[in-house]
């Protein structure tokens, strides 16, 4: 689900009405390296090309941890998502741009915007 949806919208654990209060903040205890990560990766990918270097430095500098958690996997699929994002974005807003134009944009070679778009 992660990889088709994004992230997860922030905290939307917390919206639910039957979610006692000592669950809540157990949960964000828990998961603060996650929920860190989730507001990380939502301003990557809502920013130009180039912003995603504090969200590459986040997870860098987390590396160890997401490793401990056997989590890396999807760390490294959610960093490509920020690009796939972009030229999800940019070609549902401007159906005439030319791969080279969306490559410029989103900060990637050409080739990577072939396979994502073919």
């Amino acid at each position: 689900m992660f990889l088709k949806k994004g992230p997860a919208p922030a905290q939307s654990w917390k919206k639910s009405s039957g979610t006692p209060s000592c669950v809540q903040q157990y949960v964000e205890a828990a998961n603060k390296l996650y929920v860190a990560l989730n507001k990380e990766l939502r301003e990557a990918s809502s920013k130009k090309a180039g912003d995603e270097m504090k969200c590459n430095t986040y997870i860098a500098e987390n590396l160890e941890q997401f490793t401990a958690d056997n989590t890396l996997g999807l760390v490294k699929q959610a960093q490509l998502w920020i690009y796939q994002r972009r030229m999800q974005r940019l070609t549902a807003t401007y159906l005439t741009l030319s791969i080279t134009d969306i490559a410029s944009v989103v900060g990637v070679d050409e080739n990577t915007v072939r396979c994502s778009l073919l």
